[in-house]
C-alpha cells in the first residue's frame, strides 16, 4: 500500500462526539485486540453490535441473523475475551449510541 493511499485509509472525518467515543471504546477495545487478531476481534465486536441491536439470543436466531450454535460460540468467544457477557458489556454504551443514534449525532 502507497503512503498516501495509507494515509487516506487511516483518515477518519471528525464528527460530533468522535473524540468521546473513542475515549470510550479505546479503552475496552485495546487489551482484547492485543490478545487476539484484529478480525476476531472485529468480528465479536460486530456480534455486540447486532446482540444489543436485535436484543437477544431469540432475535439473533429468528430473524436469520445468525444460526443458534453461532449465536452460542461467538457468546463464548465473546466472553473468553473480554471476561463478560455479551449482554453485560458496556450496556450504557449501546443505550448512548442508540440515542445519539436517534439524534441524529454521536455527541
Amino acid at each position: 500500500m502507497t503512503r498516501a493511499l495509507h494515509a487516506a485509509a487511516v483518515k477518519i472525518p471528525q464528527y460530533p462526539g468522535r473524540e468521546a467515543l473513542e475515549a470510550v471504546l479505546r479503552p475496552l477495545v485495546e487489551p482484547a485486540a492485543t490478545k487476539l487478531a484484529g478480525g476476531t476481534v472485529q468480528r465479536l465486536l460486530g456480534f455486540w453490535v447486532l446482540w444489543h441491536a436485535y436484543g437477544d439470543l431469540s432475535s439473533l436466531v429468528d430473524r436469520g441473523i445468525l444460526s443458534r450454535s453461532g449465536v452460542y460460540k461467538q457468546r463464548n468467544q465473546f466472553r473468553a475475551l473480554f471476561g463478560v457477557n455479551v449482554e453485560d458489556w458496556a450496556p450504557e454504551l449501546a443505550a448512548a449510541i442508540a440515542a445519539s443514534s436517534m439524534r441524529g449525532t454521536l455527541g
